[in-house]
């Protein structure tokens, strides 16, 4: 404008007059077509090269490039050469003015096009004329919803279900059918019932039953509760009188569900519900426009990343969601949060029954029926700083759309800490949504404006003494609403998620797209999979299976580790090496087989139980082994073959596959027996769940608690479909994938779903020989030797037999000291998982190929194969915290009593660490709240002595290590190299009789209360942080008679020696000179107590109920000096590592510092 007020050019006078008029346009940028867009673009284009004429532009650049170009040049440094720019463009003549004028004419042109329509668009988005109010369905009709399905999930004990297993039951617990909700964005009314798209399956997920719901709108003694437009109906020419024409439909029983499922229909079937008469069939059923694909389908934490989300689509999947969490929020159907974990694409097959490429724009979310997982709507805790969880869980959810890519939040937190920790990650995550690149600018800030509302917990805060409308009649209608999460305050919310959330992104599917709700988008990978197709895979509650398979040399190969542990082991003649014990979870061996006719295999084979036929099965009865299945006596080959050497013992869980879904019982009962009964080194359990079952999970659990056992499962092949399995995802299991014999990760993996996860573990499923294969598919049939995960799983155990055999082998050869053997290390499953990991090449990404054939002939020297296994598990081995045991004889309990060490030995016990006393942490009992000495109205509970005679106690740590100086001596060292670096702690207590004074228990409910209402110990409690904090009351007392000696020992020292040899053979043999030398450190300090002073504390934690009663318990902890238990238990000593203490979550408020020693030792204490 100044270049044509000044210089006097017409045409720069007019474009900078039509651009004024432009930039008073009230557009908004959702209301904007692709047409309109691209007319904005070129007119961008043209002023970004008047701003920097005569400079070249690129034709490449985009609309927001040229918008961002022209504010840099419009700063006030760029002033000059700009005007200079503007006034040579206007200069050049008509050819160039022109052009520019013709592009502001042209859009401006667009914009008077539109004006008609925009107004009536912008008064239909505002007012509803044109552009429809979404169907907001009563009350009523979520409730009614939620009453079927829940009714209607629970696989019942019927005809069905006895007939067929894959309705799951197990003896009386009635397992619910997995149900997912459609989340539609265009919810639908026909013949006045609102419509429900679901799915439902048998508990195996082997079949998804594609079901339409309908659910009346109106009824005549409810109204609606919520101000927006009812739908029209789209049947209005039908029967109003449907109770009469129920009188000629089916009505549907409560087990319909396993009715259903028992024989596939591969149609979609129609419900309708009737008030007063309950659910009736309507017929015919309707074909399906599409085949689901039978597992759990794909979780959107995992959809995000594994397949292309453009931006049209994060906007239509978006609005999905969203609308369909406007449309249940604060119904029984959201007990549960909506997360990425719980919300699912379902994966289609084509006309040959096999999963397709690209995966469908149609997400579920998943129904929880056992509510144990519920979330409150809102939360009354004002430590939160989101106290709306559903509306966060939504904003998530939004984020990793956006994003595309999945949050992780910390699930191990309470629930406060979650929610807060959660609010401020999205918080820091949304300024990068704002800066992410996006197609469109425009839809991608009105995209994070939306989740920035979810995020903003005051749009949601509901005024409690504001004024509503009360119900007619009703008072404790307006107590409710009054209350936190009451109907009203509900009510509100749901209309603001609506304005603040649904709306915008509505007007974007509906505007700026015009999507049509028939078309369904389909999203492609973002890797390619394999070119060679996949077979439909089995039931996800399977054996794992895949593909055809060639002929490798691999076996052959792992074959050679055995020999050479042999050829190690005669080295020690005079030695028994017990043989490692590998365990089979699978449906058992065919003892017929011509492999295992063998007598000397037939030996190998030392423990059977068929927990099939009720574990009745005998070690010693050949009839009993069998297998009709074949998969088991598959696995069990494998690990024969891969070790050699090992010793199996082989446990029958399911007959089949379809026996596995109900085979839950038989698996606990077999880790019972093979980890605790025979004692086993490895459990190998080739199978999988799509859900987690606890039993298993604690009898895992429990067996690793008693012993070292190194626990393997298969991760699972159904990568189209299918998450990780279960329990190849429990934390004390180690998932093993399938790879070829190149290393090559298969793609029917399952995916990675947390990125941030350590690395993956793979090896061998694939190319089986061709004798194993003929042998296999001539007994069961060629299925069973398709490549996978459980062949690689069986595989794995043989590795790791193997490992922990040559370790043995190289700890008795080698002069190496007890102490320095890291073979009870590689026993634990933590300890096996970072050696495998040492076996895998360098690799990219998350991806381990496990590769013991490479890893061996790296490390063919003996020394440097032990100092490889040593330095996998060195940390494991030396980073401990020692807890001494003992036992103590008391009449009148037995159960655990935990002891403390006060800080020093100057307690007496009159002072400030007496019986009776209040304290604030088990681990400072001088932060005392309220005694007996100080409180006199404390009545203590009778008080019982004991005296115990002659008490020693020790806590002696003691180390030896030197991995990493044995690698550097054997690099020029062509001799034996001996190296022996120690430390030792030691803390030793003189023999002393101990009086022991407690407090008889049970506490009387008087003194519990008298306790509480002190107003120190009503303040503490008060003063937490996430809700009330416990007490500890000192409730018993080690008291020494006499004074007795405390010696405190530190040393250390290093012993190393150097010896020429002649040729080394598998073993170096010292000959010829040697060279050695050694230093010593020592520090000892000794002093004797005061007599009658305290020696250990015993504490009670004392809790606040929800009731608003008191309870005490026993304050027990795996942190405390010594533990006694009830006769007779034995003395024992427990090592715990740092993530012991970690998991511990009996103490959260207990700190615990970690000290590094130096080559790759800590020791622990507490803070």
């Amino acid at each position: 404008m100044r270049c044509g007020i000044q210089q006097r050019e017409r045409v720069a006078g007019e474009v900078g007059t039509r651009l004024g008029q432009i930039a008073q346009e009230p557009l908004r940028g959702y209301e904007t077509d692709d047409e309109a867009e691209g007319a904005a673009t070129g007119l961008l284009h043209t002023l970004l090269m008047i701003c920097k004429f005569p400079d070249p532009v690129g034709r490449q650049n985009t609309a927001w490039e040229c918008y961002s170009s022209i504010l840099g040049l419009l700063r006030p440094e760029n002033k000059t050469n700009l005007n200079k720019s503007v006034l040579l463009y206007f200069k050049m003549g008509p050819g160039y003015s022109s052009h520019a004028k013709d592009q502001c004419d042209r859009f401006f042109a667009r914009l008077g096009e539109e004006e008609p329509n925009k107004k009536t668009a912008a008064d239909h988005i505002m007012g509803g004329t044109q552009m429809p109010q979404p169907s907001d369905y009563p009350r009523h009709v979520n409730e009614n919803l939620f009453q079927i399905l829940y009714q209607h999930s629970a696989c019942r004990r019927g005809p069905g279900c006895r007939k067929s297993r894959s309705c799951g039951f197990i003896d009386d617990h009635p397992l619910s059918h997995p149900a997912r909700l459609y989340l539609d964005g265009n919810p639908q009314i026909q013949s006045k019932h609102a419509q429900f798209e679901l799915v439902v399956s048998t508990a195996d997920m082997n079949y998804w039953q594609d079901l339409w719901v309908g659910v009346p709108v109106q009824t005549k003694t409810r109204k609606r509760l919520v101000g927006f437009n009812l739908g029209r109906d789209a049947s209005s020419d039908e029967d109003e009188e449907e109770f009469e024409e129920a009188s000629s439909l089916d009505q549907v029983s409560p087990d319909y569900f396993c009715q259903i499922l028992r024989d596939p229909s591969f149609a979609k079937l129609r419900v309708r519900f009737i008030q007063g008469l309950g659910l009736v069939s309507l017929r015919p059923p309707a074909a399906l426009e599409r085949f689901l694909c039978p597992g759990q389908g794909l979780p959107l934490c995992t959809a995000v990343e594994s397949y292309r989300l453009k931006d049209k689509d994060k906007i239509i999947l978006a609005h999905a969601i969203a609308h369909s969490f406007w449309q249940f929020y604060g119904s029984d159907l959201m007990r549960e949060r909506w997360t990425s974990h719980n919300i699912w694409f379902m994966q289609e097959t084509d006309e040959q029954q096999h999963p397709k490429d690209q995966l469908a724009l149609r997400s579920y979310v998943s129904l929880d029926f056992d509510g144990q997982n519920g979330v409150a709507e809102s939360m009354d805790n004002p430590m939160v700083t989101h106290p709306f969880p559903h509306i966060l869980a939504l904003a998530i959810v939004l984020l990793e759309i956006g994003l595309r890519r999945p949050f992780k939040s910390m699930d191990h937190l309470p629930l406060a800490s979650r929610l807060n920790r959660d609010h401020g990650a999205a918080n820091q995550l949304l300024n990068e949504l704002e800066r992410s690149h996006w197609a469109s600018s425009t839809q991608r800030d009105i995209f994070t404006r939306v989740v920035a509302n979810c995020l903003d917990q005051r749009l949601f805060s509901i005024d409690q003494t504001s004024k509503h409308k009360k119900s007619k009649g009703s008072t404790t209608d307006v107590a409710a609403s009054r209350a936190g999460g009451g109907e009203f305050q509900v009510d509100e919310r749901r209309r603001r998620i609506y304005a603040k959330v649904v709306e915008p992104l509505s007007r974007l599917v509906n505007i700026a797209f015009k999507s049509d709700p028939k078309c369904i988008s389909y999203l492609s990978r973002c890797r390619e999979a394999e070119t060679s197709q996949q077979q439909l895979r089995p039931p996800v509650a399977s054996f794992h299976a895949g593909k055809t398979i060639v002929a490798r040399e691999w076996l052959d190969n792992l074959k050679h580790i055995s020999r050479h542990i042999m050829m190690l082991r005669r080295q020690k003649p005079d030695q028994a090496f017990a043989p490692v014990k590998i365990a089979i979870l699978d449906t058992g061996y065919d003892a017929n087989l011509p492999f295992f006719s063998l007598e000397a295999r037939a030996k190998c084979i030392r423990g059977w139980r068929d927990f099939v036929g009720g574990g009745k099965g005998s070690d010693t009865d050949e009839m009993t082994r069998r297998d009709d299945y074949g998969h088991g006596s598959l696995m069990a080959r494998l690990a024969m073959e891969s070790a050699p050497l090992a010793n199996l013992y082989i446990a029958r869980v399911a007959k089949d596959t379809n026996g596995l879904s109900l085979g839950s019982k038989s698996i606990v009962e077999a880790i019972r027996w093979a980890g605790l009964e025979e004692e086993v080194d490895v459990i190998s359990m080739s199978f999988g769940f799509p859900d987690d079952d606890e039993d298993i999970a604690k009898a895992i659990e429990d067996v690793e608690r008693e012993r070292n056992v190194v626990f393997l499962a298969s991760a699972g092949n159904n990568a189209a479909y299918q998450g990780e399995s279960f329990p190849a995802r429990h934390r004390s299991v180690i998932s093993i994938r399938a790879t070829n014999c190149d290393g090559t990760f298969s793609a029917s993996n399952p995916p990675i779903i947390d990125r941030y996860s350590n690395s993956v573990l793979g090896t061998f499923g694939d190319d089986l020989p061709e004798n194993i294969q003929r042998e296999i598919s001539g007994r069961f049939g060629p299925s069973i030797c398709q490549p996978g995960s459980s062949i690689a799983t069986a595989v794995t155990a043989g590795i790791v037999a193997s490992t922990i055999a040559y370790a043995e082998a190289l700890s008795s050869v080698l002069p190496i000291p007890k102490e320095q053997s890291p073979v009870q290390s590689l026993k634990k499953t933590q300890g096996m998982l970072r050696m495998l990991e040492k076996m895998a090449p360098e690799q990219t990404g998350h991806h381990r190929f496990v590769n013991p054939i490479w890893f061996w002939s790296e490390k063919s020297d003996p020394w440097k194969a032990w100092a490889a296994m040593y330095d996998s598990v060195s940390q494991l081995m030396y980073r401990r915290y020692f807890t001494s045991l003992s036992t103590v004889s008391s009449p009148s309990t037995i159960k655990m009593k935990t002891w403390f060490l006060p800080p020093d030995f100057t307690f007496t016990p009159d002072g400030s660490l007496q019986l009776g006393s209040v304290i604030t942490h088990p681990g400072r009992p001088t932060n005392v709240l309220a005694s007996p000495r100080t409180d006199p109205s404390i009545q203590l509970p009778e008080i019982q002595i004991i005296t115990e005679k002659n008490h020693s106690h020790s806590n002696e740590v003691s180390r030896t290590g030197g991995a990493s100086l044995f690698a550097k001596f054997i690099g020029f060292a062509s001799g034996s190299v001996s190296y022996e670096a120690s430390r030792r702690n030691l803390l030793q207590y003189g023999t002393v009789d101990h009086e022991v004074r407690s407090l008889v228990t049970p506490f009387s409910k008087e003194f519990l209360t008298s306790l509480t209402s002190l107003d120190s110990v009503k303040e503490h409690i008060e003063s937490g942080l996430y809700g009330k904090r416990p007490i500890y009351l000192v409730s018993g007392l080690r008291v020494t008679n006499e004074s007795f000696t405390v010696t405190k020992e530190k040393g250390s020292g290093n012993q190393a020696g150097i010896s020429a040899s002649g040729p080394t053979g598998p073993v170096p043999v010292e000959v010829g000179g040697s060279l050695s030398g050694g230093v010593e450190r020592a520090k000892v300090d000794s002093y004797e107590t005061a007599p009658g002073i305290v020696f250990a504390y015993r504490l009670h934690v004392i809790r606040p109920r929800s009731n608003k009663s008191t309870q005490s318990v026993m304050f027990s902890s795996s942190k405390a000096f010594w533990s006694d238990r009830a006769e007779p238990e034995p003395m024992e000593v427990l090592d715990v590592t740092l993530d012991v203490v970690g998991d511990d979550l009996e103490e959260e408020e207990i700190k615990f510092d970690q000290d590094d020693l130096g080559d790759g030792e800590y020791c622990l204490h507490q803070s």
